[in-house]
């Protein structure tokens, strides 16, 4: 007898939800506020969690990393440099600081989280795999889907 297991591809799940609605509606709403003269705010919540998977994820991005005695971490590329700091619900907030809203801005915000998904899918990939081997259960296949959804058919 088989059990098959199905792991949806974070990024997917995650992304279409709030990531990019989210990026660009803040990004419009800060640029019409500056148009009218007030203080905006410069933060975006953002769908990380997990520091050592956002440095994996900021650094297979090419760009410089650095961890700040406060907890932040920084990211630097070219002209570029976005702050992320934890906020009291343990969720990432990224800083965009004094850069300029651009569709180049909003591409990389979003190409960072579904990548950061991808990460977190894999990250858990290999934590169920282990927990099955320590359990004695035996994979019978493995097949990645085209959306990227990891299909496990396991021997029970």
């Amino acid at each position: 007898m088989s059990m098959t297991l199905t792991m949806v591809a974070l990024s997917v799940a995650v992304t279409g939800t709030c990531s990019i609605s989210s990026i660009r509606t803040f990004l419009k709403f800060r640029q019409q506020e500056k148009m009218l003269g007030r203080e905006t705010a410069r933060r975006i919540e953002t769908n990380f969690t997990d520091e050592s998977l956002l440095i994996k994820t900021l650094k297979e991005h090419g760009m410089e990393v650095t961890l700040e005695e406060d907890g932040a971490v920084r990211a630097s590329a070219e002209e570029k440099e976005l702050i992320y700091a934890k906020n009291p619900q343990g969720v990432y907030e990224v800083d965009l600081g004094g850069q300029p809203e651009s569709e180049e801005l909003v591409q990389e915000l979003i190409l960072l989280e579904e990548e950061y998904g991808f990460n977190v899918q894999e990250f858990t990939y290999q934590r169920l795999k282990e927990h099955l081997s320590s359990e004695g259960m035996e994979i019978h296949s493995e097949e990645v889907l085209e959306d990227n959804t990891i299909k496990i058919v396991l021997n029970v």
